[in-house]
Parts: C-alpha cells; structure tokens; sequence
C-alpha cells in the first residue's frame, strides 16, 4: 500500500512539473519564465473545463461532445492535459 501511494505521489508531482520541463527544455528558458507558462496553461484549462461544464446540451452537441465526455474533462485537475 505505501508503494501504491508513494507511486500515486510521484506521479502527482510529474504531471504537475510536466508544463515547466516541456517549456524549459524546448526553449531554454529560465525557470520563472517555465513557471510563468505552466501557470498560464493551468488558468486555462481550468477556464476551459468551467467553460464545458456550465454548456448546454445544445452547445455540446453542436461541438461534438456527449454530456458525459464533458464532464469527464470537467472533472480533471488543472495540472492533467
């Protein structure tokens, strides 16, 4: 079990430094800028998944998405792509 958790943990923390290490390794930026980026990307997706989960039927069905694929995305933390 506390391998489990500790795999959990670190896997946490990957996607979560994923953003910052895409940017810095792509660009060789520093890393405020880095962070500045994942912030960036975080703030949106998480506009973007309120923007899904507050959509009408309609709307959704006009973009291609069922109700239960938007809240799905809806539903992931700000650091998951």
């Amino acid at each position: 079990m506390t391998n489990y958790l500790y795999s959990c943990k670190e896997s946490a923390i990957e996607a979560f430094l994923l953003p910052i290490r895409k940017y810095r390794g792509a660009r060789h930026r520093s890393i405020a800028e880095a962070a500045t980026f994942a912030v960036r990307t975080w703030r949106q997706r998480s506009m973007q998944r309120q923007a899904l989960r507050e959509m009408t039927d309609h709307q959704l069905r006009d973009i291609g998405i069922s109700r239960r694929d938007a809240l799905l995305e809806a539903d992931k933390p700000f650091w998951l792509a």
